[in-house]
């Protein structure tokens, strides 16, 4: 350890001889009798320049290359380089005559730099002054300003382009006038600060003044509190405006920026090399070198009273990076980044610092990571280095008990070192504090995942750091990156969703909110508040989610929410999506769709009025609704978009008045009557049969009478007669074939219906035989007529038209039915040549044959045979007009009228061979006579009768019921 202040020493040096690169064997002499008294560094360290005190220069390139050349001629005071210039200050000749000379480094002449400029000082101060030597000077690294010290205590500056102005050798500005009290002048140095200002450091061997210059005048003047240095014993880092001095006792530091400052004269001091007479002050990097001379402990070959000791000092640091001394008094400067000591023998030494690793290695062994850690921050490649060491020290605090300490050390470590080692080992030692301070930093270099958010929240519970929670969620709430849903979970189960929820409540992140108002906390009817204030379309999603609890909690305040929903917003807010709120109440949940039907329509209505049905149908199930009530409570929600559904859903719970309801606003009878009868519903089957009357629904309940096992109801049975015989869409005798095969009804449940029957039967044939017989006298009276027209002369005494009824002019048209016409009102009204206008009415028998004889003729036929209560009629009917009788060929030929009008005829006495009329239109040429065979119109009708009464089942009453 260092006996001035305690500063740790180490060996990051290494110190070799300088062998001859021509030699490699051999010791570099090439320095060998040479009196350096000045030197300088090129820029870029790329050689060093060497001043002799008889005027001769050295130059000692990279490769040891070395160039010598004479500058002055007697004698040579300071050397300095800037850019591609060397200046230097001399006399060629005795006496203090001395000569500022500017030499262009890179290019020669004459074994020798080329002299770009050459100023005698003795023309550039005033008179009086031409006798004092200069000593010093200084150029600033742009050329834009030089100055030079005199040993006097005098110094001179000039500014402007130092290589080209003429003016150089003349307009110079004195900034320190002469004080042979102080010292002369022993170093100069120039900083530019912003603003166009310049700062001018004057070392003395007294004294250090500083001047601060804008716009040619001085600003600012400090004398500082170091006591001037020797002519070697200082140095300036133009790059940061950093002068170190070195006087007996001290070493003093000052920034140039703060010479601007009334009390920027103090400067910090060290106690380096303290009692010991500084040689010389150099800078090597990061570190100070720092020559003193020292009494000799070990006498040397020359038996010299003293030593030289040569001591790198780190002043960030605050370590002695290398020390040693040496038998005699030496040299040092700079070349290419190390350091040369150039010994009184001529032997050159170099200094090279060693690598970071290997630095690294010799602190770790003393476990001196702080200086590790230092060392790293201000190498250039200590970055890559610089979080393991933190790791290392972290390991070793720790280990030490310092667990305070060794986290601040584990923080420098993220982004290198996983963080699930800190966590483990902060963890396993129950050291939450620690952790606290470590999680938190990796939250803040966002290097953290949910899972050390987690950690994080755990330990501020688990240290009632409430305040601390509430700061760190704010926190990260900002940053974008952390998935807020995790962070709630983890709040509710740490029984925080309080504070959670404001959290969510800030962030607009409602659905969390309402899931820890409502699941943790218990606040339904401030959670109920909530969903009411935001959107429809988002509030109804929410009570979607958390309806049916708020419903269980606060059914009133769930309804009126729900209806205010859909009365602002019918059209965004589907009721459907709610129906499971009411999904343990089925009275709200009716009186909320029967609300909702009021307001909405399209897909929702459907599921709507699907949904109360079914709850509707199954209170009927339950018994909770009578038959009666139906109407009023079900049917209201039968519609028919939904009939169909309704159907089904009445059949699955069994609600008879529905399905009766529906069946018959469908229409659907044949499968209504199918449902009574399944359900034994005979008075309904009987009251729709009347409605409806059709014989196939009469023909179902028959026969489903006829195969019932048990006892049926007479009442019924007749009430069914009866309303059959109203109807008359059945034979009785099929009636009475079916009832027949029942096993269980009674002959009395019929005997009224048969003897209805029977007694009809006679009056119908009484009825019949009245008939025969005016038609008998009908026939006579044609027979007559006919004789009559055959063999009678017909007078035609019509006067008037019978169309325009005025008189009747020829040519005119007669017919034989006593109707006449006009010709051309004849050829007005009628398209057929031989058919009376009058009389040309179709006939039934003619109509009946033109409507069967397309294809419908067989199906039009079997209709009316199945519709009517008595096929015998409709047969009978069939026949009696000629449709079954087989096409008829005249006998002799007619006349083409009479053709046409046998073909074409209307005349109702043109449809049978009897008509008396068919061949004796008059008109302009007579009619023929014709020969058609014919049955006698004189025979009677029982004489034309084929069929035996005896027959006949209704001739004599056979009836079992008669008395």
């Amino acid at each position: 350890m260092s006996v001035d202040f305690g500063w740790r020493r180490f060996n990051f040096f290494d110190k070799n001889v300088v062998q001859d690169p021509e030699s490699p064997d051999e010791k570099f002499l090439g320095l060998k009798d040479v009196c350096v008294d000045c030197w300088c560094g090129g820029v870029g360290g790329e050689a060093a320049y060497l001043g002799e005190s008889r005027g001769g220069v050295f130059r000692l390139g990279k490769n040891l290359e070395q160039y010598y050349w004479k500058a002055y001629q007697a004698s040579l005071t300071a050397l300095h380089a800037a850019e591609k210039y060397l200046f230097s200050i001399g006399e060629d000749e005795e006496g203090p005559q001395s000569i500022l000379k500017i030499w262009e480094r890179d290019r020669h002449e004459k074994n020798a730099p080329v002299l770009k400029r050459e100023i005698r000082l003795t023309s550039i101060h005033p008179s009086g002054h031409g006798t004092v030597a200069a000593c010093a000077v200084a150029v600033h690294s742009t050329l834009s300003s030089i100055a030079i010290g005199l040993a006097d205590g005098t110094v001179l500056l000039y500014q402007g382009d130092v290589i080209k102005d003429k003016a150089l050798s003349s307009r110079w500005q004195r900034i320190r006038d002469a004080s042979p009290l102080d010292g002369p002048v022993t170093g100069l140095a120039l900083a530019r600060l912003p603003g166009e200002r310049l700062v001018v450091f004057v070392v003395t061997s007294k004294v250090v003044n500083s001047y601060v210059i804008e716009n040619k005048a001085i600003v600012n003047m400090l004398k500082h509190d170091s006591t001037g240095a020797s002519k070697d014993c200082w140095l300036f880092d133009e790059r940061t405006g950093s002068l170190v001095v070195a006087s007996r006792d001290m070493v003093f530091f000052y920034e140039a920026d703060q010479c601007t400052d009334s009390d920027g004269y103090r400067g910090r001091c060290l106690q380096l090399g303290r009692s010991h007479e500084k040689l010389q002050l150099l800078s090597l990097g990061e570190h100070v070198v720092l020559l003193t001379k020292q009494h000799a402990l070990i006498p040397s070959n020359d038996e010299t009273e003293f030593m030289s000791m040569v001591t790198v000092y780190n002043v960030k640091g605050q370590y002695i990076g290398f020390s040693c001394s040496l038998p005699s008094l030496c040299r040092l400067f700079t070349l290419d980044q190390s350091l040369l000591i150039l010994g009184k023998d001529g032997t050159l030494s170099e200094l090279t610092e060693k690598n970071l690793s290997a630095k690294l290695d010799i602190l770790f062994k003393k476990n001196l990571y702080d200086v590790a850690v230092i060392l790293a921050k201000s190498s250039r490649d200590g970055a890559e280095h610089l979080k393991s060491i933190h790791a290392k020290y972290g390991d070793y605090l720790y280990g030490k008990g310092d667990f305070d300490n060794a986290v601040s050390e584990y923080k420098e470590t993220i982004g290198m070192l996983e963080p699930s080692y800190v966590i483990k080992r902060y963890l396993d030692g129950s050291r939450l504090r620690q952790l606290c301070v470590y999680l938190e930093a990796l939250h803040d270099t966002d290097r953290y995942t949910l899972y050390h958010t987690n950690i994080l929240l755990n330990c501020y519970a688990q240290l009632e750091e409430r305040k601390k929670i509430q700061r760190f969620l704010e926190k990260i709430a900002l940053d974008g990156r952390t998935d807020m849903s995790s962070i709630f979970e983890v709040l509710r189960s740490l029984k925080m969703s309080e504070d959670a929820s404001l959290l969510a409540v800030k962030l607009n992140m409602h659905d969390h909110v309402l899931s820890m108002m409502i699941e943790d906390l218990g606040r339904h009817a401030t959670a109920l508040k909530y969903i009411g204030k935001r959107p429809p379309d988002e509030a109804c999603q929410y009570i979607e989610k958390y309806g049916r609890l708020l419903f269980e909690a606060c059914p009133d305040e769930t309804m009126d929410l729900l209806q205010r929903l859909i009365e602002t917003s019918p059209g965004s807010i589907d009721p459907a999506q709610l129906l499971k709120v009411f999904i343990t109440d089925f009275t709200k949940s009716a009186a909320f769709i029967e609300f909702a039907l009021r307001r909405v329509s399209g897909t929702s209505r459907s599921i709507l009025l699907a949904t109360i049905l079914e709850l509707r149908l199954r209170d009927y199930a339950e018994g909770n609704i009578e038959d009666a009530k139906c109407e009023e409570l079900l049917f209201p929600f039968i519609e028919e978009e939904n009939m169909a559904e309704a159907l089904h859903l009445a059949r699955v719970f069994h609600c008879f008045p529905v399905v009766q309801y529906v069946l018959k606003k469908m229409g659907r009878t044949k499968e209504l009557i199918q449902y009574y009868l399944k359900n034994d519903k005979i008075r309904e089957v009987v009251e729709l049969c009347k409605i409806e009357n059709k014989s196939d629904m009469w023909m179902d309940l028959l026969v489903y009478i006829s195969k019932k096992e048990g006892p049926v109801d007479e009442k019924l049975v007749q009430e069914m007669l009866a309303g059959i015989e109203a109807s008359g869409s059945l034979h009785p005798l099929v009636v009475l074939e079916i009832l027949s095969r029942s096993s269980t009804l009674k002959v009395a449940a019929v005997k009224q219906y048969v003897i209805k029957w029977l007694d009809a039967q006679k009056k119908q044939i009484e009825s019949d035989r009245k008939a025969i017989s005016e038609g008998e006298k009908r026939m006579q009276e044609i027979d007559k007529q006919i004789e009559s027209l055959k063999f009678n002369v017909q007078v035609l005494q019509v006067n008037k038209c019978s169309a325009c009824d005025t008189v009747l002019q020829l040519p005119a048209v007669h017919f034989l039915c006593r109707h006449s016409y006009h010709v051309h009102c004849f050829e007005s009204y009628s398209e057929k040549p031989d058919v009376c206008p009058a009389c040309a009415v179709p006939s039934a028998r003619e109509e009946m044959k033109e409507n069967m004889d397309g294809k419908s003729a067989y199906t039009k036929f079997h209709d009316e045979l199945n519709k009517a209560s008595n096929g015998m009629d409709v047969i009978s009917k069939y026949l009696r007009n000629g449709l079954f009788d087989p096409p008829r060929k005249n006998v002799q030929k007619k006349s083409p009228a009479v053709a046409s009008a046998k073909k074409r005829g209307s005349n109702p006495f043109e449809d049978d061979e009897l008509n008396p009329f068919a061949e004796s239109t008059t008109g302009s040429s007579a009619s023929s006579e014709s020969t058609l065979p014919r049955l006698s119109p004189y025979s009677t009708i029982s004489e034309r009768r084929t069929y035996d009464d005896s027959k006949n089942p209704f001739a004599q009453s056979t009836n079992p019921f008669d008395e």
